[in-house]
């Protein structure tokens, strides 16, 4: 779309690879999205897409986030990028909290992630219990 797209541009045009995460896009279910993250190099290629496997789904006290309601959950994760700062892993927020996601990407010495991302957005309430 166009705002992709002015990424890409802004990429190539300034040389940097740019890691865009926390975007929607369409899935294939027409009421949800896809909650994804681009790796855009500095050609303004999209080298990598992910989207987000692990559905913020909670009930916190008197707080109910269900993000299935609105998003569908991606189907598998991504190898590992090779960038100038290193093998990148793609994650998005709740994902940070499955051991095993972060072990799949890293797993091999070889062409495992080096560096592991995660663009996320917390609520106030939701936050603070994640980083205590």
């Amino acid at each position: 779309g166009t705002i992709i797209n002015g990424y890409r541009k802004l990429a190539k045009q300034n040389q940097l690879w740019i890691s865009l995460g926390g975007f929607h896009e369409r899935s294939a279910d027409e009421s949800r999205v896809l909650n994804t993250h681009l790796i855009i190099n500095d050609q303004g290629d999209i080298v990598s897409r992910y989207s987000k496997i692990h559905l913020f789904d909670v009930q916190a006290g008197s707080l109910i986030i269900r993000e299935s309601d609105f998003t569908q959950a991606g189907s598998s994760i991504v190898n590992p990028i090779e960038t100038p700062a290193g093998r990148i892993g793609l994650g998005i927020c709740y994902d940070l909290r499955f051991v095993e996601f972060a072990r799949l990407l890293t797993k091999s010495r070889q062409n495992g992630a080096q560096i592991l991302t995660y663009p996320s957005a917390f609520t106030k309430h939701t936050g603070e219990a994640h980083w205590e």
